[in-house]
């Protein structure tokens, strides 16, 4: 049977496995997100303790994400995507056993979700180096946009399952589950088999030095860096003063559930969008995208409050940045040779993470300063901002889908 071109990577088992493990495991950590949440909170923790338990995560994750990307790039992506599953289903196994006390220490968490952070750091650049070599070039975009549809899918799914599970067999069976999900994510990974060549290793330093090289060389590639950073700034800030608007205005519990089911609809629609639609200019459309988060931050500053305008432009915001993600994933494969693609991306996933946190930290002090309407229409500016800056450099605007492909070679140390 002949696929549509949006199927096509499916076609390749090499992806099918690697699509079939990486959703379960999106599915679990979806899952843990809330089981964590109220474990903590069920036992008689605060919010502050949450935090600090997810941020120590999060910081290691951060610390460790360059370092992940030179040795994602010295060895077959596989292995270490294997032997990082492995380690993060033991933390979660752990991580039941201690919430099965009754009483967890939040030192021994916070320990645990260092582990879980560090692995995450190396397997996230190994991701980005294997996921290329899965399908011939031209089910790149495709297959990105899939994988993005199949995380959205998660991002919908996990929380309500979760819900369901903690309820009936509580917050350990949960990261049980998330245990299971990595032993088959690392299985369908070892079954993978492509190969990549890989270079002779040198200093650590000086590959360190090579991947920021090739970072700093592609103008297209640093100037959207920077855009993507600030957006991301942004949507930490939303992410904190959204709810509140939520729970004061909009209706409470129901409206914050209601509107992160919008959220996950949104993704799931941009997923589709991008596996039927690539364009030709991938940047300039992608970026354009990406400015509708603009509505969604300018819905909840708008003084009547309403809550069907902020649900639309939620999925209209995440519809954007699922279209985004799937050319902006493709651009990089495309253009970026393979031999330091785990470097050059890790310097995506290391300004992501900066940003989100910042935006949160300074949420509650810029709305406390100028007032929550004026600080989220700021932040609406922003978000269009971000996405247009880079448009105005050519180098973006004018990047083609049809240019030649990167030679898969290692560059030269800076």
């Amino acid at each position: 049977m002949t696929l549509p071109p949006a199927l096509a990577p499916l076609r390749s088992a090499p992806f099918r496995l690697l699509a079939a493990g990486q959703g379960l495991s999106w599915l679990g950590d979806a899952l843990v997100t809330v089981a964590l949440a109220v474990a903590i909170v069920q036992r008689g923790g605060t919010a502050s303790d949450l935090g600090v338990v997810i941020g120590t995560g999060m910081a290691t994750r951060m610390a460790l994400m360059l370092l992940g990307g030179v040795w994602a790039d010295r060895l077959r992506p596989q292995r270490l995507m294997v032997l990082c599953d492995i380690v993060r289903a033991a933390t979660q196994l752990l991580l039941a056993v201690e919430l099965a006390k009754g009483h967890p220490s939040t030192a021994a968490l916070c320990a645990l979700y260092v582990v879980t952070g560090a692995a995450g750091a190396f397997f996230r650049p190994s991701l980005a180096s294997l996921q290329p070599l899965v399908v011939p070039e031209t089910d790149r975009h495709a297959a990105n946009a899939f994988m993005g549809l199949l995380q959205s899918g998660a991002n919908i799914g996990g929380p309500a399952l979760a819900g369901i599970l903690v309820a009936t067999a509580g917050a350990p069976v949960a990261f049980i589950a998330n245990a299971a999900t990595y032993v088959v994510s690392a299985v369908t990974v070892a079954l993978v088999r492509v190969e990549a060549t890989r270079a002779a290793r040198r200093p650590l330093w000086h590959e360190l030095a090579a991947g920021w090289s090739e970072v700093r060389s592609r103008d297209w590639y640093w100037k959207n860096l920077l855009g993507h950073s600030v957006w991301n700034t942004a949507w930490g800030v939303l992410a904190v003063l959204g709810p509140v608007v939520a729970m004061n205005r909009l209706g409470g519990a129901t409206a914050v559930g209601v509107i992160g089911s919008s959220i996950g609809v949104g993704g799931v629609l941009g997923g589709f969008v991008a596996m039927a639609v690539r364009p030709r200019r991938p940047l300039l459309a992608a970026n354009a995208g990406l400015a509708l988060t603009g509505l969604f931050a300018a819905a909840y500053a708008w003084p009547a409050h309403h809550l069907w305008a902020v649900v639309a432009s939620a999925v209209a915001a995440m519809l954007g940045l699922a279209f985004l993600n799937a050319c902006w994933e493709t651009v990089v494969q495309d253009q970026v040779p393979h031999g330091v693609l785990a470097r050059v991306s890790s310097w995506d996933e290391l300004t992501s993470f900066v940003g989100i946190p910042a935006g949160n930290a300074v949420a509650g002090p810029l709305a406390a300063a100028f007032g929550l309407g004026h600080t989220l229409a700021a932040t609406a500016v922003v978000f269009v901002v971000s996405s247009f800056a880079p448009l105005m450099s050519g180098s973006v605007r004018r990047l083609d889908s049809t240019h030649a492909r990167a030679r898969a070679v290692e560059p030269d140390p800076a």
